[in-house]
């Protein structure tokens, strides 16, 4: 037998480049089968939503002219950054377009992460890394989503590469260049520059004896320069825009204590009572509970420290609880489970064929990896990045959460790592001492499962979160007017969990697109008896009141959800809706104006401002603001509609309220109605526009 596995490893390391080749391209076919198979089974698949439409909106200003902003960076900046150029020249649909760039970027990374490998542990063991890469499923499925996954994993194993070529020669600007990619990981996911502290360890040994100290000072310095040069700019802008010193982000603070909290240990969840675990709304959540404690505004930097000094004292104050919560993530970051976040990887595997047939997953790799890990502490120091690479993970990971999407950028090294271990098994001398690491690690790695024997919690997978999923299903079919397929997502909720308050607001929303407001009532009232005083739920029924002539009543309602719970942007839209229909212009605007979070409002909401700054006469700040919605959001239909009334009543020329009639696909033929009647009172029907 090893004479055979030697035969074949001399054969493919002749045919490496050939080998190779047909990996990417299983690879490449792959990535278009799944996006068919997501595409098919998936009805919000087109329709990016809490972290990617944060990220879509936030590259649509920055490709509509706001390159700096007005604050310092909350979310990480690289990706939005990226996602500009992909907006700003396919504005109509840049979905589409960065699916396919993400897909090209993963199979990069499986010929970085082939280069990488081989440079460290050989031919064979690269091949295999590349193939585990090629055929990986989680991180097939995120390159199919808006989310920065493909561009930290291509980061991270551009930056082995680097590594490999520095250990190849290792001078000065080797260092610096190895530090680019480096500092460009730190823009997309932060808690890689652990990696970078880490990195001296390898440097020592890298050096000649005798002189490793200065040899390992010298190189890190230039390392840091690299990683400095990417950073700077960020950093310096942050100082411009915020007069303060952000290196990078303000989020790190509550990051640290939405993973460590009372309410983060009793649920296993990245979560808090206080601040929303969303990106629409975590930020202002945070820095308005800040500084409503600190009785003060606070400063970027401050604001962000504040969380760090709580958690940490929240946790000072329970000791047991929070290190026996530390050890739970240390072990969850090894478990084979998905945990959902703003995308369920797990309940989609289960939906797709490609998905559900692809064999490979964390709870085969972390095993093999955890023990290849091992083989390179005892025979392989060379590889040492590797290792590095993964203890960085594992330790940031365990002081923040272990979320799918988290976890994967340390994949390049689990790739190699696990093939060195399935090495040391098949042809290593020391077989039986592979076999015993591989099956200490796998049941670390399933450390829950056995710690839930003895009445440690395990990670939750608990029914909401599934039910979440079809009701979220249900609404974006709704929005797409599939009456019956959305019934049938909200059906599939209930059968999860009857007893959720979201099956009621799911077949709520239903009854109101089938125009039946007496079943949204009934609705809405079932959930109001399941979670009394619901803010959504509550506004909603206000503005089923008021449309069925309830009006006071109705109005009251809406008011007190809004007082009762001011960040809920719904109610804000509800509200603003109810303002607008009793002809109370001014007082709707004030609150669109509140619904925006992150200075980033939507079409819909862009569309109602200039609504009502064109009823109260203010119709040049109303041009400004359509002007720069189409810049944002060029295909839609509220603002194109919006468009062609305000430059009928402002007299623009013909030519211009041509062009906006023909480009807004408008929702009702009253407002078509509307358009046209302002063009016969102004004499040009005749021109062919009708």
């Amino acid at each position: 037998m090893p004479r055979r596995l030697d035969a074949l490893a001399a054969w493919l390391t002749a045919r490496y480049p050939w080998v190779l080749a047909g990996i990417v391209l299983l690879g490449a076919v792959l990535r278009v089968a799944v996006y068919f198979d997501l595409q098919a089974a998936d009805p919000a698949f087109h329709e990016p939503g809490l972290d990617s439409g944060v990220f879509l909106r936030w590259a649509g200003e920055i490709a509509g002219g706001n390159v700096l902003g007005d604050r310092p960076f909350f979310l990480n900046p690289l990706y939005p950054y990226l996602l500009s150029p992909v907006v700003a020249l396919f504005p109509d649909d840049p979905v589409l377009v960065i699916r396919i760039l993400q897909g090209l970027v993963g199979l990069g990374s499986v010929l970085l992460i082939a280069t990488a490998t081989r440079r460290f542990l050989g031919p064979v063991h690269a091949l295999g890394a590349a193939l585990i890469a090629a055929t990986y499923p989680v991180t097939i499925f995120y390159e199919q989503q808006v989310m920065i996954v493909a561009v930290a994993v291509f980061l991270n194993a551009l930056t082995l590469v680097c590594l490999g070529r520095l250990a190849d020669r290792p001078t000065l600007l080797r260092a610096a260049v190895a530090g680019i990619p480096l500092g460009l990981a730190v823009l997309a996911r932060p808690n890689v520059g652990l990696f970078a502290l880490l990195l001296p360890i390898w440097l020592l040994r890298l050096g000649p004896t005798g002189g490793r100290v200065r040899f390992a000072a010298v190189r890190t310095a230039a390392l840091f320069a690299g990683i400095v040069v990417v950073v700077l700019p960020v950093t310096a802008r942050n100082a411009v825009v915020g007069k303060d010193f952000v290196p990078v982000t303000t989020s790190m603070g509550i990051n640290l204590w939405q993973c460590n909290n009372p309410e983060a240990w009793e649920t296993g969840r990245m979560t808090s009572r206080e601040v929303r675990f969303n990106p629409r709304f975590v930020e202002t959540d945070a820095i308005a509970v800040a500084e409503r404690n600190a009785g003060r505004p606070l400063a970027p930097s401050e604001f962000s420290k504040y969380w760090q000094r709580r958690t940490l004292r929240t946790m000072g104050e329970n000791p047991g609880t929070a290190a026996g919560y530390l050890v739970r993530k240390a072990v969850y970051f090894l478990n084979g489970f998905e945990p959902p976040s703003s995308q369920y990887y797990e309940m989609r595997r289960t939906e797709t064929s490609f998905l559900r047939f692809l064999p490979l997953s964390f709870w085969i790799l972390s095993p093999l990896a955890l023990a290849g890990a091992i083989l390179v502490l005892l025979r392989k120091r060379d590889a040492l990045p590797f290792v590095l690479l993964y203890v960085a993970y594992w330790a940031g990971l365990t002081i923040f959460f272990p979320l799918g999407h988290y976890r994967a950028p340390v994949l390049p090294a689990v790739f190699p790592l696990a093939t060195l271990a399935i090495g040391a098994i098949l042809t290593g001398p020391r077989r039986s001492v592979a076999i015993m690491l591989i099956v200490l690690a796998a049941l670390l790695a399933n450390g829950t499962a056995v710690a839930s024997v003895f009445g440690v919690p395990r990670l939750p997978r608990n029914r909401a979160e599934k039910t979440t999923w079809h009701y979220n299903n249900g609404l974006s079919l709704l929005r797409r007017g599939d009456l019956e397929g959305a019934e049938e997502k909200f059906r599939r909720a209930r059968e999860e969990n009857p007893a959720s308050w979201l099956v009621d607001m799911g077949f709520a929303h239903l009854a109101r697109a089938r125009g039946d407001r007496t079943g949204e009532e009934v609705n809405l009232r079932h959930v109001l008896d399941k979670v009394p005083g619901q803010p959504t739920a509550r506004g909603s029924l206000g503005a089923n009141l008021f449309h069925r002539g309830r009006r006071t009543e109705g109005m009251s309602l809406v008011e007190a959800a809004v007082r009762d719970d001011p960040r809920d942007p719904a109610l804000r839209a509800i509200y603003a809706d109810l303002l607008m229909a009793t002809g109370r212009p001014a007082e709707a605007l004030v609150q669109l104006e509140a619904e925006v979070t992150h200075g980033r409002p939507g079409p819909d909401n862009l569309g109602r401002q200039v609504w009502c700054l064109r009823r109260i006469g203010r119709k040049e700040e109303a041009a400004r603001r359509v002007e720069r919605g189409l810049r944002l959001f060029p295909g839609s239909p509220p603002l194109h509609f919006e468009h062609a009334r305000l430059l009928v009543d402002t007299s623009a020329p013909r030519d211009r309220i041509r062009a906006a009639v023909r480009s807004g696909v408008f929702r009702r033929v009253s407002e078509v109605l509307e358009v046209l009647t302002g063009l016969e009172q102004r004499g040009l029907l005749a021109d062919g526009i009708e």
